[in-house]
C-alpha cells in the first residue's frame, strides 16, 4: 500500500508549540500597516483598498481588500492566495455577496517559516480592518495540492488562537 506524501509528511511540518511561539512574537512586532483607498477600483456601495505592511523581518507585503461599505456579513473573510502569474483583482461575485475579499500575493524565494508569518501577519491586518476575530477562509487559486504554507497558518489560527492584534 503506498503512502500519500501530503498524510506521511505534513504532520512533522506543525510543531504547536514552535507555532504557537513564533504567532507570539510575530504579533508584539509592530506592523507598520498603511490603508490606501483605491477608488479606481471600487463600486457604489463597496470599498477597495491596498494595505501595505512590513513582515517580521522589515519585507513589504501588500494585499488589495475588497468589502461592503455597509458592513460585512457572519459569513467568514476570504483572503485569496495568488500565484505569481495571477492578477490581483477583486472577485466581485463574492463582495457582492456581503464577503470581504483580499487578494494575497506570497514573496517568491522566502523559506516555509517566513512564507507562514508573512500570511499569518496579511490575516491579522485584514483582521484589523473588520474590528472582529472574524474567521477566515484561505483560498489558494489552486487547492490541489494544499501548499504547506496555508496548511501550517490554518492549523495555527486553529490552534494558538485567533485573536488579532490590537490596533497599533
Amino acid at each position: 500500500m503506498a503512502l500519500d506524501h501530503e498524510v506521511a509528511v505534513r504532520p512533522f511540518l506543525f510543531d504547536r508549540d514552535f507555532w504557537c511561539a513564533k504567532l507570539a512574537y510575530l504579533r508584539a512586532i509592530p506592523r507598520r500597516l498603511l490603508i490606501v483607498p483605491r477608488p479606481e477600483l471600487s463600486r457604489p456601495g463597496f470599498d477597495v483598498m491596498e494595505i501595505k505592511l512590513r513582515s517580521h523581518d522589515g519585507e513589504r507585503l501588500a494585499a488589495l481588500v475588497a468589502r461592503s461599505a455597509f458592513g460585512c456579513s457572519d459569513q467568514p473573510s476570504k483572503i485569496r492566495l495568488l500565484g505569481p502569474d495571477d492578477l490581483m483583482r477583486v472577485r466581485w461575485s463574492v463582495v457582492e455577496q456581503g464577503q470581504l475579499e483580499a487578494c494575497f500575493r506570497p514573496l517568491e524565494g522566502r523559506r516555509l517559516e517566513d512564507r507562514v508569518l508573512d500570511l499569518l501577519r496579511v490575516i491579522d491586518a485584514i483582521r484589523s480592518l473588520e474590528d472582529t476575530s472574524t474567521c477566515v477562509e484561505l483560498a489558494p487559486e489552486s487547492r490541489d495540492p494544499l501548499p504547506d504554507d496555508v496548511w501550517i497558518a490554518e492549523q495555527v489560527l486553529a490552534t494558538c488562537g485567533q485573536e488579532p492584534p490590537e490596533e497599533e
